[in-house]
């Protein structure tokens, strides 16, 4: 059975890492993960807490659990802190940015379209140029309605149109979200 649940742990941490690492998330699976996770650390502690050969043998099964029970929850509360800190994000686009700068150097001007392909390790999903020199591109959903992705400029910070907000990623890069 702890077989079993090291392999739904990794799986799990694989999923937020990779789900998680998009520039946004649907609030449905933002909060499947949140408590799958929870499920996941509660589930280890119980698997370990409750082996039958530490409870035949009382004596010093307290400092004997302890090695067990701590890996399982760590792992959640790391691969956690590395989604909901954005580091994911970050590392994700880092090995993107490259192949990114290519695409969007090469768009004719004036181009608008939804696009459903990849670039780099990133989904684009539209693409829109404005004038300036500005790129946006959508790469996913975020919160409830809302889609979040990533804008070129190189003349600053990009247009706000409504209530999209930014983060500056580094150079003429930005992460954006696009509220309704």
């Amino acid at each position: 059975m702890r077989g079993w649940l090291l392999i739904a742990l990794l799986v799990w941490s694989g999923m937020v890492l990779w789900s998680g690492s998009n520039s946004g998330l649907p609030l449905p699976h933002a909060l499947f993960f949140l408590l799958s996770g929870l499920g996941l650390g509660a589930w280890w502690v119980c698997a370990f807490a409750f082996l039958p050969e530490w409870r035949r043998n009382s004596r010093n099964s307290k400092t004997k659990r302890l090695p067990y029970l701590i890996p399982g929850p760590l792992l959640i509360g790391i691969v956690l802190c590395i989604w909901l800190s954005g580091t994911a994000f970050r590392v994700r686009f880092s090995l993107s940015q490259a192949a990114l700068t290519r695409y969007v150097q090469a768009l004719p001007p004036g181009t608008t379209r939804a696009y459903s392909g990849r670039v780099g390790l990133l989904d684009i999903q539209e693409e829109e140029r404005l004038p300036g020199g500005v790129v946006r591109l959508i790469t996913s959903e975020d919160r409830f309605l809302d889609h979040a992705g990533v804008v070129y400029c190189r003349a600053g910070m990009p247009p706000v149109v409504g209530e999209d907000s930014y983060q500056h990623l580094g150079g003429p890069w930005w992460h954006w979200r696009r509220s309704w």
